[in-house]
């Protein structure tokens, strides 16, 4: 667990001055404003990011077919991205009663996943309809996942504080919907809500249609957006598109920023600390020629 542990940090130190001399913030002026909760808003364009960022994504892992795959790819490309994983669901063993075949390597793939330096998110335990769950249901779909998370990483591992909705409800719903200051009270005390930017429905293509995913990409592009893309780790025609959408985005020269970088884009703050004060998250002021530059994280020295 030591070795784990400190390849965790090392990768975490080299994910920052990577990411150091990427510019986010479009240049243009705009008012510093407040907010009730810290998000990444479902958006097609998102003012805090700058028209050539990407931030990969991918949801419902980790499966045992599939989910290595996608890691092989980004490993390859040298890629990070932000894996919002499920413990028990049909494709998802990770919560399975020990002894069960795959509960074992479901587990090795969350290691792998924090190992190779991608961001770990919550995506709840089993990947229901929150607006229909109760506050306390809410919360143990949430705090059940950070458990097992803990379990498997120990507790120097990292902390989950960013968090997607199952089907992102209800941040697609009306704004007035009334389920929505429910679910919200609950994460609030979580994690940052990730939405996106670029759908790829790749759920609705056939399984091995890697031009279906490819091309719902391709059109969202052609149409100006740009910002956080959701796949799903758990399809093989998402690990057949992945290596054409990788060289397409870089055809266009966009960069690859992670989902904490996002957040620190439009917060100024990391997911961590607007969590532990989830009412105080002033919009950071987008400027020209803002860049990521900053010392990188350092290592707890309680935790080897």
């Amino acid at each position: 667990m030591l070795s784990v542990l400190s390849r965790v940090r090392q990768n975490a130190v080299v994910v920052a001055l990577a990411l150091s001399t990427i510019t986010l913030f479009p240049g243009h002026d705009a008012l510093a404003s407040t907010c009730t909760y810290p998000e990444l808003p479902i958006a097609p364009r998102p003012d805090y990011l700058s028209p050539d960022t990407v931030v990969l994504t991918f949801d419902d892992g980790p499966d045992l077919s599939n989910t290595p795959e996608v890691l092989d790819i980004l490993k390859q490309e040298g890629i990070h991205a932000a894996f919002f994983i499920n413990t028990a669901t049909r494709d998802v063993l990770v919560d399975a009663p020990p002894g069960t075949p795959g509960r074992d390597e479901a587990r090795a793939l969350v290691r792998r996943i924090v190992e190779e330096g991608h961001e770990l998110g919550n995506h709840t335990v089993h990947h229901l309809h929150l607006p229909q769950l109760s506050p306390a249901e809410i919360h143990e779909e949430l705090g059940g996942l950070e458990r097992t998370v803990s379990e498997i990483l120990g507790t120097c591992g990292p902390k989950l504080t960013l968090v997607r909705a199952p089907y992102g409800e209800p941040y697609w719903f009306a704004p007035d919907d009334p389920t929505i200051p429910k679910v919200t009270s609950a994460l609030r005390e979580h994690g940052v809500h990730v939405g996106w930017s670029i759908d790829t429905k790749d759920y609705r293509c056939s399984e091995g249609d890697a031009g279906c995913v490819y091309d719902r990409v391709v059109r969202e592009l052609d149409a100006g957006n740009y910002g956080v893309i959701l796949m799903h780790s758990v399809h093989s025609q998402t690990v057949l598109a992945l290596p054409r959408i990788v060289a397409e985005l870089r055809h266009r020269h966009m960069k690859f920023a992670t989902v904490e970088e996002a957040v620190r884009a439009r917060y100024g703050r990391s997911s961590a600390e607007l969590v532990s004060n989830p009412t105080a998250c002033p919009l950071r002021a987008p400027a020209a020629e803002t860049s990521l530059s900053g010392d990188p994280p350092s290592a707890d020295p309680d935790c080897g």
